[in-house]
């Protein structure tokens, strides 16, 4: 009988089915196979890392004792098991994590074979990204910290017991932390990070053939399942390679598999420089946070295969520089980055501040690169939020020459261009969308602008709040209304297909006309093939003045609404047919308009209130007058 089935599957028109079915069960043969053949092999192994360190052997926080009270407090916070991260916090004092649970939404992932699980589904309202973050175990590397000031072997306990409770409910590719070779390569990096702390543990060497078992097949894993999506290389694919970088720098001379890992994946890093990152430095993700979080990849990769005997290009450093000095230049007043694009607060290593809210904040990138480039570029700190990342793997050097960035106001291939003066500084968007055009994390934002004055922001983007946990949310905050630019009669700018989260179909194909200091002029063509228009805007500031054109070529009137989201604590009063937003600022303009509620995402997971401000008009040109009041 199964034999019929199978010749059946074999005629016309049942090919691909039957091509899909023996695929699935080749799949399972090898795993069977690894389980009967490698499991038991490479469950524990006795090997002896001979990497180097990336953190200092002599610790400058070990003398430092005004950090000791504030790490010993977050590890013992994770040692009750309260995490904190996408917008939730966990409190499992007197229970164990649950590894594959959403806890926001209390859906579980029942444990079967990685390629069988089901990630998303509309009709379910379930966050992956919530067991995949926890399954980062960015919280180990806290326990370590603690574990160096204070010598206390309670902390060696807890991380041997997250370890080993993790691998208990997380069989090797048989749960829901094994389907995305990205979250399986950042995990491998915390606990070959977190390992390093432990050193001096004694109790812990037992405990390493286990660990390196763990390691092992997370660099199997990886290089079985590279993310490589229609051609596109991304984040995911960066950190795949980053994260098989550091498990073959811990294996380094193990076997011959390994050096196969260490010889692609260092090559493939410095490809993926070249493929992802733009000549100006920005990155082809189409987001501010992404290209934070790219940077970090980058940044602490090069760091640790310094440490270990590698060297990138001088080419690689260059751009290197480049991505800090784009994230520099962006920032604002505070060092933190204005959000354009899509956010999930991803990290790659957090060394310091993990319950912080201020994920955004560049301090510790600028230090670590200062570090490793032997530079001291000058920029002025945070004063709310103190890193310390930098003081773990490089020796302070105070006599290093100050250096400073360039002060670059066009990105052109990034799509990004900087308006300042004394008072105002403005972020606008225009260009190609995210991927060479492709649209995963690009937002219905041309020509959309961030405004600040005086350091303080008072238009803002409206973030991305979550991604496949509710479709319709999701689809909501990539869509052109709820960006700081001209919708006309419900359009969107490039086409939103609902079921596809992580695409937009380009049509806006936009481009900047003339840049300079203080003027700014830019088109997209998005509204061109259903309503045949153009849309055109100008910005110019003149000392206190800043003054917005949109221009359109439309015979027949269509509606236009232009949207302002204000930042969160913004005052706005009406005066004399006048909009004055926090004493500070007056909007003089002939359309129509209304103030009333928004919502705003600073982090993802997080929705707030916000006011936004909304003019409508027929016309074909509007104008708005921006004047300081004081």
């Amino acid at each position: 009988m199964f034999f019929k089935i199978i010749k059946i599957l074999k005629q016309d028109g049942f090919n691909i089915l039957y091509i899909k079915i023996k695929k699935k069960l080749y799949e399972k043969f090898k795993y069977l196979k690894y389980l009967i053949t490698k499991e038991k092999l490479y469950n524990k192994l006795e090997f002896v890392s001979s990497k180097k360190r990336l953190l200092l052997d002599n610790n400058i926080l070990r003398k430092n004792i005004c950090y000791k009270t504030e790490i010993i407090n977050i590890a013992n916070k994770v040692l009750d098991n309260k995490l904190e991260f996408l917008g939730i916090k966990i409190c499992e004092t007197d229970n164990k994590i649950e590894w594959n649970k959403d806890y926001l939404n209390n859906f579980y992932w029942k444990n079967k074979y990685y390629k069988n699980i089901q990630l998303t589904d509309k009709n379910f309202k379930a966050d992956v990204k919530i067991p995949w973050e926890i399954s980062r175990l960015h919280h180990l590397v806290f326990i370590g910290e603690a574990y160096i000031l204070s010598n206390n072997e309670k902390f060696v306990n807890k991380f041997v017991s997250i370890i080993n409770d993790w691998k208990k409910n997380n069989p090797y590719k048989m749960s829901v932390n094994w389907t995305c070779a990205m979250e399986v390569a950042i995990r491998a990096v915390n606990i070959i990070t977190s390992l390093e702390f432990f050193e001096e543990s004694k109790s812990l060497k037992k405990e390493i053939p286990n660990i390196n078992g763990i390691l092992y097949k997370h660099g199997e894993f990886i290089f079985e399942n590279l993310e490589i999506v229609d051609g596109i290389k991304s984040n995911h694919y960066l950190s795949d390679i980053c994260g098989l970088f550091w498990i073959a720098i811990y294996f380094k001379g193990f076997n011959n598999e390994t050096k196969k890992w260490l010889e692609f994946s260092f090559k493939e890093i410095e490809n993926e420089m070249k493929n992802e990152v733009n000549n100006d430095g920005s990155s082809y993700e189409g987001s501010t946070s992404y290209h934070k979080l790219v940077t970090e990849l980058f940044l602490f990769t090069a760091i640790f295969a310094k440490k270990n005997g590698y060297r990138f290009s001088k080419e690689f450093d260059n751009k290197l520089k480049l991505m800090v000095e784009f994230l520099y230049n962006i920032s604002n007043q505070d060092n933190t980055i204005p959000l354009l694009g899509d956010n999930d607060d991803g990290r790659f290593i957090i060394l310091s501040n993990y319950y912080s809210k201020e994920k955004y904040c560049i301090d510790y990138i600028i230090d670590l690169f200062n570090g490793y480039s032997s530079k001291n570029y000058n920029f002025i700190r945070n004063e709310k939020i103190k890193y310390y990342d930098s003081k773990f793997v490089f020796e302070e050097n105070d006599k290093l020459e100050k250096k400073f960035f360039n002060n670059i106001t066009q990105y052109y291939y990034g799509g990004y261009y900087i308006l300042k003066n004394n008072r105002f500084k403005l972020l606008i968007r225009c260009g190609e969308l995210s991927f060479r055009g492709q649209g995963a994390h690009s937002h219905n934002d041309q020509l959309s602008f961030i405004l600040s004055i005086d350091g303080k922001e008072i238009f803002i983007d409206p973030g991305t709040y979550v991604y496949n946990s509710n479709y319709e949310m999701r689809n909501k905050f990539r869509s052109t209304c709820m960006h700081n630019t001209v919708q006309i009669e419900n359009e969107e700018q490039n086409l939103i297909d609902f079921d596809n989260l992580f695409a937009l179909k380009e049509r806006t194909f936009s481009k900047k006309l003339v840049f300079n200091e203080t003027f700014f002029s830019g088109e997209h063509y998005g509204y061109f093939k259903s309503k045949g228009i153009v849309h055109k805007r100008n910005i110019e500031i003149q000392n206190n003045i800043l003054l917005l054109n949109d221009i359109f070529y439309d015979n027949k009137k269509y509606k236009k609404t232009i949207n302002f989201n204000l930042a969160k604590n913004c005052c706005v009063e009406i005066i004399n047919n006048e909009i004055i937003i926090d004493s500070k600022v007056k909007i003089v303009t002939d359309m129509e308009y209304c103030v009333d509620v928004g919502k705003f995402s600073a982090r993802y997971g997080v929705l707030e209130d916000t006011k936004r401000i909304t003019f409508t008009t027929k016309e074909n040109f509007c104008s708005l007058k921006l004047k300081l009041i004081d």
